[in-house]
């Protein structure tokens, strides 16, 4: 994919900004597009599952503020722009809004299924594991661990050993 070349003018215009005003800036930004990885109501800064427009209207106002393209000098702007723009849109049609809800529940639903799988297979290595001595159940928890720690978080495995144990 060929990139566009940003507009001279405007590299020089963000080369003019202080420190201070160009962090600030870049800050906005990251917030905005880290943001949209969890959901479009953290985009907006309302809890989820928000009813009221005027509120989401005026979120979606002091935002546009902080990270439009013709205010923010930062590269990503016209991209954070565009992803708050859609938030908009998705969470102010009250249809679109349903749907979404439905999508996130759904989504939700998916992840907690994820990690109840993920220790279900832990908590069935290691209880074999409780059958041992403390030297063999040692020896047999790091052969367990090896086997499950594609699937598990260290913490959620320990968690179990010490349950188990």
């Amino acid at each position: 994919s060929v990139e566009k070349e940003e507009d001279p003018a405007r590299v020089r215009m963000r080369e003019a900004l202080d420190d201070g005003t160009r962090k600030r800036q870049a800050r906005d930004v990251k917030r905005v597009l880290r943001s949209v990885e969890q959901d479009y109501y953290k985009v907006l800064g309302i809890r989820r599952g928000y009813k009221g427009s005027s509120k989401i209207r005026s979120e979606y106002r002091h935002r546009a503020l902080d990270v439009h393209p013709d205010k923010n000098m930062d590269v990503d702007a016209p991209k954070a722009f565009k992803v708050l723009q859609d938030a908009y849109e998705t969470l102010s049609d009250p249809r679109l809004r349903d749907e979404y809800d439905r999508m996130l529940k759904k989504k939700a639903r998916v992840q907690r299924a994820r990690v109840v799988r993920h220790v279900g297979h832990a908590y069935q290595g290691l209880s074999e594991i409780a059958q041992f001595s403390w030297k063999q159940t040692s020896e047999i928890a790091l052969i367990s661990w090896k086997q499950t720690r594609q699937r598990v978080s260290w913490p959620v495995f320990f968690f179990v050993v010490l349950v188990l144990m």
